[in-house]
C-alpha cells in the first residue's frame, strides 16, 4: 500500500464564538482525520480552562446528513479506546502561554485500514464542521484565553494505492446526553438503523 499525509490546513483561524466550515474535496480513500488545536493564555494566567472545553463539537456533514459528530473530550476519549494512546495535549495556565490538543478521528478499525474507510466521492457535499466557545469555562481576557487564538491544523491520512472496495466506515456520533435528578431512571431510546461497534459513556460531576 502507498500512504500519504495532507495537510488540508495549518493554524487556520476559529472564531471566538461560531462555527467554522471547511469543504472536504479528495477521490483518494480517507483512513483518518488529524485536527490539533491551539489556543493562546491571556495576560494574567488561564485556570483550569482547556482546549477541550471551548472545542465543543467536530463534525463531518453531507448537506443535512451527519457522519460524524462529537466533542473534542469525546474524539480524544474514543482515540484513546480505539488505539491505547493518549492524544498529544500541551496545557498550562501560565500568562501568554500556549496551549495545543490534538485528535485522531479513525473511520477504520485502525490507521491504514484498506477495508473500512472514508470514501468522499459516495457524498455530494461533504464538509467538516468546528464549533467553538472561547468563554465556555471563562470570558476572553486576561485571565482566560486570549480572545481571537483559537486556531486549528486539519491533516487528512489518505491510502494513495492499495484501498480495497470500500465495505464502509466507523461512524461516532453523540446522540443523548442529560442532567441527572438526585435519584430515578433515565431511558434512553437507542437508534438501530447502523449496526454497533461500540458505545461510550461519561459521567462527570460539573464544578
Amino acid at each position: 500500500m502507498k500512504y500519504r499525509d495532507v495537510e488540508l490546513y495549518y493554524q487556520q483561524a476559529l472564531d471566538d464564538v461560531g462555527t467554522k466550515i471547511i469543504d472536504l474535496r479528495t477521490s483518494d480513500p480517507i483512513t483518518a482525520i488529524r485536527l490539533n488545536f491551539f489556543g493562546t493564555n491571556g495576560a494574567t494566567y488561564n485556570k483550569d480552562n482547556r482546549l477541550n472545553d471551548v472545542i465543543t463539537k467536530i463534525e463531518l456533514v453531507d448537506g443535512s446528513d451527519q457522519l460524524l459528530s462529537l466533542t473534542l473530550k469525546e474524539a480524544q476519549a474514543l482515540e484513546f479506546r480505539r488505539t491505547g494512546k493518549m492524544p498529544y495535549v500541551r496545557v498550562g495556565e501560565s500568562a501568554g502561554g500556549a496551549q495545543e490538543e490534538s485528535t485522531l478521528i479513525l473511520f477504520g478499525r485502525h490507521v491504514w485500514d484498506p477495508e473500512y474507510y472514508m470514501d468522499l466521492t459516495k457524498f455530494k457535499n461533504p464538509q467538516l464542521k468546528i464549533t467553538s466557545n472561547i468563554a465556555a469555562v471563562a470570558a476572553a481576557g486576561a485571565t482566560a484565553f486570549l480572545a481571537a487564538s483559537l486556531k486549528v491544523s486539519v491533516d487528512l491520512f489518505v491510502i494513495e494505492e492499495g484501498a480495497e472496495p470500500a465495505k464502509g466506515f466507523m461512524m461516532a456520533k453523540n446522540i443523548y446526553g442529560f442532567t441527572s435528578a438526585a435519584s430515578g431512571d433515565e431511558h434512553i431510546d437507542m437508534p438501530v438503523d447502523y449496526p454497533y461497534v461500540g458505545l461510550m459513556m461519561r459521567a462527570y460531576v460539573a464544578g
